[in-house]
């Protein structure tokens, strides 16, 4: 299954980032850079898109600014560890909003058993997290896809809400 996610859903969401003059940076574990990938096909991106950092390991998390001790107790797939990569990724990359996803797309071999298509998203901005799990399934690429529309969902709820307020 060829992953679908279409580009003027995210050029609307550049859209938005754009009006409100906001910048965003992503954290990928499972999607591996799917999600900035799709954010840089958006013609005029890069004044919102800061980067991306994918971070694989539990030590390249920590290189972003995970604790530790969040990892040792809360495994690198679960809530807290998304929402520390969300704000480690926007304080590192000095953005406006940080955007993290973090899962398991396939075969678990880490001690945390947690079952192929557990995944969480989280978006920090304005200093606070919104931070969402799921239970996906599907394939490998099916599981990323299904978590990119997810993070891009959250991500527009999120910022259309500020838009509502601001």
């Amino acid at each position: 299954m060829k992953i679908m996610i279409e580009k003027n859903e995210i050029a609307e969401i550049v859209d938005i980032l754009k009006d409100k003059s906001l910048t965003i940076s992503t954290a990928e574990s499972l999607t591996g850079g799917l999600l900035s990938a799709k954010f840089v096909e958006v013609d005029g991106v890069s004044s919102v898109f800061f980067g991306g950092m994918v971070t694989y390991s539990d030590e390249m998390k920590i290189l972003l600014g995970v604790k530790r001790e969040t990892i040792e107790n809360h495994f690198a797939v679960s809530k807290e560890t998304s929402s520390e990569m969300a704000k480690a990724v926007m304080e590192m990359m000095k953005s406006d909003i940080g955007i993290s996803t973090t899962g398991i797309a396939g075969k678990n071999t880490d001690i945390s058993k947690k079952p192929v298509g557990n995944v969480f998203v989280s978006v920090y901005f304005r200093n606070e997290v919104v931070t969402r799990e799921y239970n996906f399934s599907g394939n490998r690429e099916e599981i990323k896809r299904k978590t990119v529309e997810s993070a891009l969902a959250l991500l527009k709820k999120t910022i259309e809400g500020e838009k509502k307020n601001g």
